[in-house]
C-alpha cells in the first residue's frame, strides 16, 4: 500500500454523471494526493442538470461496510455527504468514532439537490456536533442547521464552519467561522461557469489536504484554489479535475 498518500474515506451518494457525490470525491482525492475509498448512502438517478430519483441504503448496510473497511484500514479523514436525516447522521458519526476515534470528520451537508430534490428530512433530533470537526454548508444550509438550541458551537467549541459563498450576497466570498465568533472572509476568483457538484469538490479537497497534515487555514486556501481550477476548466456543468 502506498505510504506517501494518506487514506481518506467518502461516505455519500452515487451520482451516475460523476459530477457530484462519491465519484466526484474520489476524483478530487486522487488529484489532491490522497488515496480515496467510499461507502454509499444513496443511489441517485440523475444527470448534471436533471434529477430523476433516489434510493437510500439502510444504516445497517452502511455500518456493515464501514465495519469491513475498519477491520483493515485506518483513515486520516472521513468526509460525509448526503444522508437522509439527523438520526442516520448521528448513528454514522457514532460508528465512525468507535472505529477511527482519531480521524478528522468533514461533513458537507446536502439538504437539497441543485435540481430541487429534497434530501434531508426535518427532524427534532439534534446533530451530534461533538463528533464533527469541519462542516462546509452553503449559506441557506448553515442558516437551517445553525438555528438550533444549543447552537453547534455550544456543543463543540472546536468546530470549524466553512460557509461557502455560492448562495451569498457577497458572491464568491467564503467565510470561516469559529466558536470565538471570529470570521475570516476568504474571497475567491469568480468563474463565469457554474459547475454541478462544486460543493462536493471543495469539501473533498479540504478533507484530502487536512489528511495530508496541512493546517486548517492552509487547507481551506488550497481547497479554494482547487475548486477555482475546477470551475474554470470548461463551459459545461461537468468540470475537469486538475491540481
Amino acid at each position: 500500500m502506498p505510504k506517501k498518500r494518506p487514506l481518506v474515506l467518502s461516505i455519500g451518494g452515487f451520482d451516475p454523471s460523476g459530477g457530484a457525490g462519491v465519484l466526484a470525491d474520489i476524483k478530487t482525492f486522487e488529484q489532491c494526493k490522497a488515496l480515496g475509498m467510499s461507502v454509499l448512502t444513496a443511489i441517485t438517478v440523475q444527470t448534471e442538470d436533471h434529477f430523476d430519483s433516489n434510493q437510500w441504503l439502510s444504516i445497517d448496510e452502511v455500518i456493515k461496510t464501514l465495519s469491513v473497511l475498519g477491520s483493515r484500514y485506518r483513515f486520516e479523514a472521513v468526509k460525509i455527504g448526503v444522508v437522509p436525516d439527523v438520526s442516520f447522521l448521528n448513528l454514522l458519526l457514532s460508528h465512525i468514532h468507535q472505529i477511527w476515534p482519531q480521524t478528522t470528520v468533514v461533513w458537507d451537508p446536502v439538504l437539497k439537490a441543485s435540481a430541487g430534490f429534497q434530501f434531508f428530512s426535518e427532524s427534532h433530533t439534534r446533530v451530534d456536533w461533538s463528533k464533527i470537526h469541519v462542516i462546509t454548508p452553503n449559506v441557506p444550509e448553515w442558516e437551517y442547521l445553525g438555528q438550533g438550541s444549543p447552537h453547534p458551537f455550544a456543543s463543540n467549541p472546536k468546530l470549524n464552519v466553512i460557509e461557502t459563498g455560492g448562495h451569498a450576497q457577497r458572491l464568491g466570498v467564503d467565510t470561516w467561522l469559529q466558536a470565538d465568533k471570529s470570521r475570516h472572509y476568504l474571497p475567491r476568483r469568480l468563474s463565469e461557469w457554474g459547475k454541478h457538484g462544486s460543493g462536493c469538490v471543495f469539501s473533498a479537497a479540504l478533507c484530502a489536504f487536512l489528511a495530508r497534515g496541512f493546517g486548517m487555514h492552509h487547507s481551506i486556501l488550497k481547497s479554494k484554489r482547487y475548486m477555482e481550477s475546477f470551475l474554470s476548466s470548461n463551459p459545461t456543468l461537468l468540470g475537469f479535475h486538475k491540481l
